[in-house]
């Protein structure tokens, strides 16, 4: 089962299809410091490989935009968990991921190109 973005595995809200291609959790106005606290539902595969991810991208939703502004949401950067590592299936648990600065390019999942000013907040966790 190769992992596809435009697969709808994720469970919907209520009143909407029953599974969706991807989920949004919210955050108050103007919080420095973000709790997520959305549940999300995930159908995964019987079988998993170490190309099944979870993959979080962080936006700032620009609420009042300056006139001639078009764009309202602003791409910050992006995070991964890999949901299959070392023959195992990731632990249910807590996990605290460095945030990458910039928009997805072809190597996403790849650490190896990464420096620490690759990072948002210097590489402080979410």
């Amino acid at each position: 089962d190769v992992p596809s973005p435009d697969r709808p595995l994720f469970k919907g809200r209520s009143g909407g299809p029953a599974f969706t291609t991807q989920s949004a959790a919210q955050v108050m106005y103007h919080n420095r410091t973000p709790q997520y606290n959305d549940e999300i539902k995930i159908k995964l595969p019987v079988r998993m490989t170490t190309r099944h991810h979870l993959l979080f991208t962080f936006y700032h939703v620009v609420c009042t935009p300056k006139k001639g502004e078009d764009e309202r949401d602003i791409m910050i950067g992006y995070a991964v968990l890999p949901l299959y590592r070392n023959g195992k299936i990731l632990d249910n648990d807590l996990h605290q991921l460095p945030v990458v600065a910039g928009s997805l390019d072809d190597g996403y999942m790849s650490e190896d190109k990464r420096t620490p000013s690759s990072y948002v907040d210097n590489g402080k966790t979410v």
